[in-house]
């Protein structure tokens, strides 16, 4: 039997044609931030890439069997390419299978260094006009290089990408 859970996945791909890959996970640290409903902050300079590329969605209605869950991700998600599932997981979307993973890692790193800031003090949101530079220069760099520039981060977090 088909896993009833990705019929969402087709009201993301109709919403949004730029899409050529959906991954969603249960990440340790990316479901500890959905488990305490806190969205992702950018606040490192190396999680730039993500920089107002986030959502959240706050009240998750549940196991996701029929087409309510399709229309309230797709809404939440919007323009962005990736998105934390309150008391559930992530799901990041890309034009291509390297963007969207890459972009998990990403989120789940992001997330760690969150949850290890929030175990030490109040973290402080990064500079808005520098993570703008930043993710506008990550970019284009990667456009002028045509691939992304966090495949060499991805390969530090897990070796076998």
């Amino acid at each position: 039997m088909p896993n009833p859970a990705n019929r969402f996945h087709s009201w993301l791909y109709r919403a949004r044609p730029d899409l050529n890959c959906i991954v969603h996970s249960h990440a340790p640290h990316a479901s500890a931030l959905a488990m305490l409903e806190v969205p992702l902050t950018i606040s490192h300079m190396d999680t730039c890439v993500l920089y107002d590329q986030t959502a959240f969605l706050e009240k998750w209605p549940g196991i996701p069997v029929g087409n309510e869950e399709g229309e309230i991700i797709s809404t939440a998600l919007g323009d962005k390419k990736a998105i934390l599932l309150s008391h559930h997981g992530l799901l990041v979307a890309g034009s291509s299978v390297e963007e969207a993973c890459v972009l998990g890692v990403m989120f789940e790193r992001a997330a760690r260094l969150q949850l290890l800031a929030m175990a030490a003090a109040k973290s402080n949101r990064f500079r808005r006009n520098w993570a703008a530079k930043l993710s506008v220069g990550l970019a284009h760099r990667n456009a002028s290089k045509r691939r992304s520039p966090t495949i060499p981060v991805a390969r530090r977090e897990l070796p076998t990408v």
